[in-house]
């Protein structure tokens, strides 16, 4: 059923894609729409608007072994997520990533329940006009919804939440490690070196935005 119309729209099933690399794309690079039991496996997805990995309507899509990075555009508005999952994901899992140099790292609208996020490396995301901002790190929010998602053994430079289209609810953080900076980087746009812990703007103080979702640390 589709979330937004109410209309049946069948699904599609055990399909997938893999060992390929996607650039450029100006609605996000690789999307599963209306997907159950599919699957992405080592594909590196770059320079993109949008997206790097889209995921809405679907039921239990599985992305693991791949490499995102280097969005198009790296300011707010919805132009620049390495994972954007919507509108009725159920049972997701991301696993064994590496994901960099984006505005977010990953949202959750209106979906997610009963996702994993497991094994991932996430650093050096950034805002264009901004720089010193330390973006979010590993979470599922960004809309009203999302519940239930278990986030293990990943490295991130926080995790932290958000309730600008609503809030989210019952995260586990089990065996993450979260830096609180970031690790060093140029600025692929400006050419300026981002460096948080030579210029003290970590998340130390910072590192929860956390008023609107119960996190577990364990």
């Amino acid at each position: 059923m589709d979330a937004v119309s109410g209309v049946y729209v069948p699904h599609v099933e055990n399909a997938g894609v893999e060992n390929l690399s996607v650039n450029g794309g100006d609605d996000d690079n690789v999307d599963f729409n209306y997907c159950a039991y599919c699957w992405a496996k080592g594909v590196e997805s770059s320079v993109f608007m949008g997206s790097a990995f889209g995921i809405n309507n679907s039921f239990r899509v599985e992305v693991r072994d791949f490499y995102g990075h280097d969005a198009a555009y790296s300011q707010p508005g919805g132009g620049a997520y390495l994972i954007a999952n919507g509108l009725g994901i159920i049972g997701k899992s991301f696993r064994e990533r590496h994901f960099s140099e984006n505005r977010q790292e990953i949202v959750a609208r209106a979906a997610g329940a009963g996702s994993v996020v497991a094994y991932n490396y996430a650093d050096m995301s950034f805002i264009d006009y901004n720089e010193n901002w330390v973006e979010i790190g590993i979470n599922a929010s960004h809309f009203v919804g999302p519940h239930h998602v278990l986030f293990e053994g990943n490295y991130a430079q926080n995790g932290d939440s958000d309730n600008t289209h609503g809030d989210s609810d019952y995260m586990l953080f089990f065996r993450n490690w979260l830096s609180g900076i970031r690790h060093s980087f140029v600025n692929p746009e400006t050419g300026h070196t981002i460096d948080d812990a030579s210029q003290n703007v970590g998340q130390t103080a910072r590192c929860a935005r956390w008023s609107d979702v119960r996190f577990v640390l364990v």
